[in-house]
């Protein structure tokens, strides 16, 4: 019997009378060291949301305030991913949740200084195009919102509108979008279509500019919500509870306080 053989021998002899060979103990032994790749908080999103990614703002890339706002959202993701990458990277959860929240607090308020800006390229955009609508007018435009006011149904007065958009005519539309809705007898829904092509009509470019800003902002207010409540989340499960001694002398200044009272 060769050696091979006698320790096969061996290992059999052992585990038939209850014991464990030294090949079993090592197999047992060999465990792997998990410690290093279990997440330390089962709870924490290790990336950043998509929504937040510049280029999930979608828009033309020759548009202003697209480019703003992915700048904007760009702010937001860097710093999102490098607070990510740390909190991997760290062993003490409480130190990044006692440091940290100003520079959430510092992302966010820049942010939302940012919005301010995008809100200005709406109101902006809005008081353009009601300059190029201008005012209601008397004389012709009169004229128009009566013919409209006669038409009976919602089918003949969209029909009409479509028309004139059509032929690019920007005078009818300007009658009918310049005035209240109730003087050409148009529905809620036909007056909201005639504003909508007609605004497209006679200035395109103050549309998509409000458009673009409005849909900058959109994009802009979820990432700042969503920014802030994620790391809010993590810094309360990441803080230490209180501990016995911070309680006990919660308790005794309780009690100190009803005595003090009683006397």
């Amino acid at each position: 019997m060769n050696e091979h053989q006698e320790a096969l021998a061996e290992q059999h002899a052992s585990e038939k009378m209850g014991g464990t060979s030294p090949l079993s103990k090592a197999l047992q032994n060999r465990r792997p060291d998990t410690a290093a790749i279990r997440p330390k908080d089962g709870a924490f999103r290790a990336y950043v949301p998509t929504f937040v990614n510049p280029l999930s703002l979608q828009g033309d890339d020759k548009l202003e305030p697209i480019v703003y706002g992915r700048n904007a959202l760009n702010h937001i993701h860097t710093a999102w991913d490098a607070m990510n990458t740390t909190a991997k990277e760290v062993s003490d959860l409480g130190a990044l949740a006692r440091t940290l929240p100003k520079e959430v607090k510092r992302v966010a308020d820049k942010a939302r200084k940012d919005l301010e800006n995008i809100n200005v390229r709406v109101k902006n955009a809005n008081d353009a195009l009601t300059k190029s609508i201008g005012p209601a007018q008397p004389g012709v435009a009169t004229e128009i919102r009566a013919v409209f006011r006669a038409m009976e149904g919602d089918t003949a007065k969209l029909a009409a509108v479509r028309e004139a958009i059509a032929n690019y005519d920007a005078t009818t539309i300007r009658a009918l979008i310049s005035a209240p809705a109730m003087l050409s007898g148009l529905s809620p829904e036909v007056a909201a279509y005639a504003r909508e092509q007609g605004e497209l009509l006679i200035d395109t470019q103050s549309v998509n500019q409000r458009n673009a800003s409005q849909d900058a902002y959109a994009a802009l207010e979820k990432a700042i919500t969503a920014f802030e409540s994620e790391w809010a989340a993590n810094f309360a499960r990441w803080s230490p509870a209180a501990s016995d001694d911070e309680k006990l002398a919660a308790l005794m200044g309780k009690l100190n306080k009803k005595d003090d009272d009683n006397e």
